[in-house]
């Protein structure tokens, strides 16, 4: 009987999780038809000596744009679009504007997840999309979390020195192309 129900258990974990370089293309087939994503995020950074910090705000995803807004007491304002990110501070009234060392994530998961690969070296962990750069970077490594429905929970960011980004969307709202 302890086998039979241990041998059900363990088809059922197998039926229910992807299959090996099956998991972007169910996300790219989920997402297919997007035309915007928004809800809300924490964001907490860890850095390499244990020091913590966290912001909140929301955000607006859509094709190659995107844009998040910090609440206070950290207010900012960030615009990615392409591969240009602008920064703006309403305590100095001043936009900072930088280039993204690679497509921003979050819009390349929602809108061409298969282009990723372009950057990364993708692996699968536990139902986790693990993206490894495939060049020296700044970045070391990315983790995207993902419910059993392939909805992205969030997205932790290791970066060369060790400091942990960890983003976790919140009340997450996807409008669809009318097809």
């Amino acid at each position: 009987m302890k086998k039979r129900i241990l041998l059900t258990t363990m088809l059922a974990i197998l039926i229910s999780s992807p299959s090996k370089g099956d998991l972007l293309k169910r996300i790219a087939e989920r997402y297919a038809r997007f035309s915007s994503i928004s809800g809300e995020f924490e964001q907490k950074v860890t850095f390499s000596d244990g020091r913590t910090k966290t912001f909140e705000g929301n955000f607006t995803i859509g094709d190659d744009r995107s844009k998040w807004v910090y609440y206070p007491p950290n207010e900012q304002t960030v615009i990615t679009k392409g591969d240009r990110v602008y920064i703006y501070d309403p305590f100095s009234g001043q936009v900072q504007e930088g280039k993204l060392e690679f497509p921003l994530i979050y819009n390349r998961l929602f809108s061409d997840p298969e282009r990723l690969k372009e950057f990364f070296r993708i692996e699968e962990e536990k139902g986790r999309l693990v993206m490894i750069p495939k060049r020296e970077s700044q970045v070391k490594r990315i983790v995207v979390v993902l419910d059993r429905d392939l909805e992205i929970k969030g997205v932790c960011i290791t970066d060369s020195m060790d400091n942990r980004t960890c983003i976790t969307f919140k009340r997450v709202k996807v409008k669809r192309n009318a097809r």
